[in-house]
């Protein structure tokens, strides 16, 4: 049976964003704003659940994007604010001053409840490499797989704790105007960040067509594979695994359009089909952070409706 979960950081609500802008005036606390972050939180798992959706996500409440955590730990500063590709969004730059440590505090940006089935969305090990500067001026590709050992408790620590889909988003890979692309180095450190756990891991891309690095997809070392419609048919040669556990980032994320789940379900039956694989997920391509949070609250529910429908398109 298909499944239906998001993945990434959650869209804020403008109550939750009030509270922030409180704390930083300091007319507010820290204990204040915790308070109001998990009540975030559980507003975002009743959405969730109230949409029928499999897995659930975190909101990611403290986290202001997807490098911060790696901020965590020994070895990784916080740094300079970064446009996000060429969005008029941003985030701070991990500044590397020495060999990166685990995270210590990931598990902190978060609360859900106990014996939940959910998923959590960490950096890729190369998107957190090329996206930092490293006062060390260590190559990329070594700096992904420090970031990877760095990452591996966390995937580890996740499992234990009934994660039951580890999801690492990678938006540089496929990115048109990379001025590096190294998919054997991804695949390298995807796998040390995930062993022991690559049947629950998956890969997920956005920011470009897939179909046009088909050496990125078929060099993922992971079960999963989470893929946006590239628009046209994927390229004759491209093989994946039989096994391969997909995906198919349907919800745009950074898009305030909301789908018609019909649609949705269509077009992922289609999909699927082309590549010869059945529908392992349905899920979001970008965070939903980028929109609205009533658009995302609708974008989530359509979700879990294109889920319901998918079985009757198929049929």
């Amino acid at each position: 049976m298909t499944v239906a979960y998001l993945g990434g950081i959650a869209a804020r609500s403008e109550r939750f964003m009030r509270d922030h802008w409180a704390r930083a005036k300091g007319f507010t606390d820290d204990a204040a704003l915790l308070a109001s972050a998990r009540t975030e939180e559980a507003a975002h798992v009743a959405d969730q659940r109230a949409a029928g959706l499999d897995l659930l996500s975190p909101a990611l409440t403290r986290w202001e994007d997807l490098l911060r955590p790696l901020c965590d730990g020994k070895g990784v500063a916080v740094g300079a604010l970064t446009r996000y590709f060429e969005t008029n969004t941003f985030y701070r730059q991990p500044t590397i001053t020495g060999p990166p440590a685990p995270p210590t505090g990931w598990d902190a940006a978060f609360q859900l409840p106990r014996d939940t089935p959910w998923v959590l969305t960490l950096p890729s090990p190369w998107d957190a490499a090329v996206r930092s500067r490293d006062e060390r001026n260590t190559k990329p590709a070594a700096l992904a797989l420090e970031i990877a050992a760095a990452l591996r408790p966390v995937v580890d620590a996740a499992v234990e704790r009934g994660a039951q889909l580890i999801r690492f988003h990678d938006p540089s890979i496929l990115y048109r105007r990379a001025g590096l692309r190294d998919a054997a180095a991804l695949a390298e450190s995807l796998g040390v960040a995930a062993r022991g756990h690559e049947r629950v891991c998956t890969l997920h891309l956005t920011n470009g067509d897939p179909y046009a690095f088909p050496d990125v997809l078929q060099g993922n070392p992971l079960g999963g594979l989470s893929i946006e419609d590239a628009g046209r048919s994927p390229p004759a040669g491209l093989r994946l695994a039989n096994g391969t556990r997909l995906s198919l980032a349907i919800v745009r994320g950074g898009d305030s359009l909301v789908e018609d789940p019909a649609a949705l379900a269509r077009r992922a039956r289609d999909l699927a089909g082309s590549l010869g694989l059945e529908a392992w997920g349905l899920t979001n391509g970008w965070d939903l952070d980028h929109v609205p949070h009533a658009i995302a609250q609708r974008k989530v529910a359509a979700l879990g409706k294109a889920r319901l429908l998918l079985k009757e398109v198929t049929a």
